[in-house]
């Protein structure tokens, strides 16, 4: 599966307009399915609300790492999914963190 990121302002815009929603305590997830063969658009959004620089820069990378990890051990249906972390996300253990990542990608399979 090829993996793609997401940068670009107007496409993080039509996501979150047509997208459909996943609830979760440390994060949301935005998502679109797509009639692409291989290709999964990931993009990372982490609010002010999170904390300082530095804390933000912690959830992304965190949160680049679990997909990473998620997206090699698991088949996922192509997508464009944005991941908006929320301020508790910082507070909360990797495995725990991973876990429910995994809970919340389980329609996407």
């Amino acid at each position: 599966m090829n993996l793609e990121r997401i940068v670009k302002t107007k496409d993080y815009s039509r996501i979150s307009k047509n997208s459909r929603k996943l609830h979760s305590r440390s994060f949301l997830i935005l998502y679109n399915l797509l009639m692409e063969d291989d290709l999964l658009k990931v993009g990372f959004t982490v609010s002010k609300k999170v904390g300082n620089a530095v804390k933000r820069n912690y959830c992304k990378r965190l949160i680049r790492v679990i997909t990473k990890e998620i997206i090699k051990e698991n088949k996922f249906k192509p997508a464009e999914i944005i991941i908006i972390a929320r301020p508790t996300l910082i507070k909360e253990k990797y495995i725990n963190l991973k876990n429910e990542f995994v809970k919340g990608l389980e329609n996407l399979r």
